[in-house]
């Protein structure tokens, strides 16, 4: 069972940890010169209509998943994890993975109705943070498959 503080320090650590993630990808993209993600001025609103879609409907998957979670709060297997002090942490790591997409979200959106060179910024920039998304996703289904199993 965790105390208080451990949940605490668990809660502060996964947000520290995204944080930092989040912040050492949005650096690379604004410093390197990849030549690797190149999106032709002409694509810039196609790709970030594209990946805005895909970070819009994960909110929705995200928030599906906490309905089920919260469809399931009267079960045996819920409860003793609730008591544990795990539901504290996970909902933390829920909180983080809809603060982020919808981060992406807004940055390609704003990449869509701003000049081009900060556009193409912004668009980069999203697409740099959708491994860190895409973790978050694959973290929380894990967790939510786990307890559909008990």
């Amino acid at each position: 069972m965790l105390t208080n503080k451990k949940i605490k320090f668990f809660s502060a650590l996964s947000w520290l940890v995204s944080i930092a993630i989040a912040s050492i990808l949005v650096f690379t993209a604004i410093c390197t010169d990849s030549t690797f993600i190149i999106i032709n001025k002409d694509n810039i609103i196609g790709a970030a209509t594209l990946l805005g879609t895909f970070d819009f409907t994960m909110t929705g998957f995200i928030a599906a998943v906490g309905a089920y979670l919260i469809s399931i709060t009267r079960k045996v297997s819920f409860l003793k994890w609730s008591q544990e002090g795990y539901v504290s942490i996970f909902y933390n790591l829920y909180a983080q993975s809809i603060v982020f997409l919808l981060l992406s979200f807004i940055a390609c959106m704003l990449s869509i109705i701003t000049a081009e060179n900060i556009s193409s910024l912004l668009l980069k920039c999203a697409i740099f943070i959708s491994p860190l998304n895409m973790s978050h996703i694959l973290v929380l289904t894990i967790i939510a498959l786990q307890q559909m199993k008990k």
